[in-house]
């Protein structure tokens, strides 16, 4: 038979033990985290990111654009530069133009524009109708509508010798905030010094 006192100490065991059991309960429940929908832009899908040590809570946008690059082969062909868009998502995309202009490569020097491929090179085809380019997911850069091809011929025709900045884009709209491709090279003796060119 338990005394008065022993009572007492009972109660007070299981109402600790309750108020124990529920802390941990609330220690190991996940905060619910809330994303403002109001500042997502139509159209791209939203994550919500967990507050931790080194996250605060906020959004991540699933932008295509971001996925994409430039790229420069120079050993495909020892008479070119070979362009590539390097498309690293897990989705095929595919680029339409209204016309056959579907990139730039420009030469300049001291800021003046010295050669544009598609306006002065008399072999880059100037029609008008709809043009498609598919970019292979997964980085696959052997498909044949992959790349774009600079014969250095096209250069030495129009351009004398000297060092030169260059740079290379896709004209399609998807791609407008992929980064350019820029670098230098040099031509010299009336020919492009290949072991001249360099990338920014």
């Amino acid at each position: 038979m338990l005394s008065g006192g022993g009572i007492k100490m009972k109660k007070l065991f299981w109402v600790l033990a309750l108020l124990l059991s529920l802390s941990f309960i609330g220690c190991s429940s996940k905060p619910n985290v809330q994303v403002d929908q109001s500042t997502v832009p139509s159209g791209e899908s939203v994550v919500p990111v967990e507050k931790s040590s080194t996250t605060s809570v906020g959004t991540v946008r699933n932008q295509v654009k971001s996925n994409l690059q430039y790229s420069l082969d120079l050993t495909h062909n020892i008479s070119m530069m070979k362009f590539m868009i390097i498309n690293n998502s897990s989705e095929n995309i595919e680029l339409v133009f209204p016309n056959t202009h579907t990139f730039d490569f420009i030469l300049t020097k001291d800021g003046n524009v010295v050669f544009d491929d598609y306006k002065d090179n008399p072999n880059v085809a100037k029609n008008n109708w709809e043009t498609h380019q598919l970019l292979k997911a997964n980085g696959d850069i052997n498909y044949v509508g992959q790349g774009y091809d600079v014969w250095y011929e096209s250069l030495t025709k129009k351009v004398s010798n000297g060092i030169y900045n260059f740079e290379f884009y896709s004209t399609s709209e998807k791609l407008k905030d992929v980064p350019h491709l820029k670098g230098q090279l040099e031509i010299k003796n009336g020919n492009v010094n290949v072991n001249s060119i360099r990338l920014n």
